[in-house]
């Protein structure tokens, strides 16, 4: 019989809870960026974005991201930890596969449970729309496009985030467990592994990142497909803000894993 660890959840929570505070700054600059229709630089984004309220709009969308983040930071951690008790990974080393599936499986289900809230945080970190309470800004959104609009942007999210985990998860154990990080010291190796990870996952994905931040602002009625052409025209676009976010997630991927594994 499995026996369930709650630890791994209360982990969860807290690293994502430390992250999504600490962070949101480069949440907002990525989103900003993603949302431009201008070709501003980095440095010309931030800018903008501090001059339309001062240091508090790096915070715009917090709330949000907190709703969303520190319940699904626990529940993937709960979820992907007692999957691993499940099929003995705890004692012996798990396959590349099966680590894969793990971490994808785990942040799929998560992503689809949270999507109304993932909707609501890139709207309000574009600055494109005004600020309101969760509860409002759910309302709002469901009095206008219905229960679709909660739901906007599913496919690219389980795109983005299953994949992300998948590759995250796989690299990192595969990263750990090489005999060049065993050599290392045993406080560097964990976060070192999980920042490459990071890294990796983070670019891969990014097409997806761009693409979902498109369609859950859009309020003109355009189909996620004219968005999704719309955007191939021009390929580099699909890895705009590109460095905001692999900074952002390889670093609280690295912080969030390297606590969970102790």
């Amino acid at each position: 019989m499995v026996e369930y660890d709650l630890r791994a959840v209360v982990v969860g929570c807290s690293t994502g809870a430390l992250s999504a505070t600490l962070l949101q700054p480069l949440d907002v600059i990525k989103t900003t960026m993603q949302v431009s229709t201008s070709s501003k630089t980095l440095f010309g984004i931030i800018t903008n974005i501090y001059n339309s309220s001062g240091p508090a709009a790096f915070w715009r969308g917090v709330t949000p991201s907190l709703v969303r983040t520190v319940p699904g930071a626990g529940l993937y951690f709960g979820i992907v930890h007692n999957l691993q008790l499940a099929v003995g990974g705890k004692e012996k080393a798990l396959s590349f596969r099966t680590n894969l599936m793990i971490g994808t499986i785990s942040r799929a289900g998560v992503a689809m449970i949270l999507l109304p809230i993932t909707v609501l945080k890139a709207r309000a970190e574009s600055g494109l729309f005004k600020q309101q309470s969760v509860l409002s800004a759910l309302y709002t959104l469901w009095s206008k496009n219905g229960v679709s609009g909660l739901f906007k942007g599913l496919l690219p999210t389980v795109l983005r985030d299953a994949p992300f985990s998948g590759i995250y998860l796989c690299t990192y154990e595969s990263l750990k467990r090489s005999p060049r990080f065993k050599e290392m010291n045993s406080a560097l190796a964990p976060p070192i592994a999980g920042f490459t990870a990071g890294v990796l996952a983070s670019y891969i994905t990014q097409p997806f990142d761009v693409l979902k931040t498109r369609i859950q602002v859009d309020d003109s009625g355009k189909s996620a497909k004219f968005i999704f052409t719309d955007l191939i025209k021009t390929p580099r676009l699909l890895f705009t803000g590109s460095m905001p976010r692999i900074f952002r997630r390889a670093g609280v991927a690295a912080l969030n894993w390297t606590l969970f594994d102790r």
